[in-house]
């Protein structure tokens, strides 16, 4: 089955915007800090998140709320049996928060080096708790592999790096 322009442009942005999160995480993981490269890419996954989010508003959904809150209960739905439209508002969330760390980080460094540890584990707790939604959860078989390998690798470079 071939795919439309619209679903070629939705499912491109969403692996780069996986791939920026994976590769700014990782990047900051390897290096033990927020490195030019990690934080670039950090931001670069956060932008890329945004486009693909006003593609799917565009594209798909044809800049209704609505029918997007619609879309989301209708896959939640088929999922876990719960029609619930609510994870349209954590996708905001996630593209606020994302972006926001991004550009403060990018723009601020040591301020944002400053910032309480509270913060950091909230604002990346969240953005986790994301990945997986979007790659185990609904993702599809290809996501859901990728998803898993990238968590757990990010686990493993996690306790590797704290113990150095």
């Amino acid at each position: 089955m071939a795919l439309s322009t619209p679903d070629i442009l939705i499912f491109t942005t969403a692996w780069l915007a996986g791939l920026g999160y994976a590769g700014g995480i990782g990047l900051r993981l390897w290096a033990g800090e927020w490195s030019k490269p990690a934080s670039r890419t950090w931001l670069t996954g956060a932008l890329v998140m945004l486009v693909h989010v006003l593609f799917s508003f565009h594209l798909r959904h044809h800049w209704s709320h609505d029918a997007a809150v619609i879309e989301t209960a209708r896959q939640t739905k088929g999922l876990i049996g719960w029609a619930w439209g609510g994870g349209v508002w954590l996708n905001y969330l996630l593209v606020a928060v994302w972006l926001g760390d991004a550009l403060w980080l990018n723009l601020a460094k040591g301020h944002y080096s400053a910032r309480a540890k509270w913060m950091a584990y909230v604002i990346h707790g969240y953005l986790a708790f994301m990945w997986f939604n979007a790659t185990v959860v609904f993702g599809s078989w290809g996501a859901r592999v990728f998803g898993v390998l990238v968590l757990v690798a990010l686990c493993w470079s996690g306790r590797a790096s704290s113990r150095h």
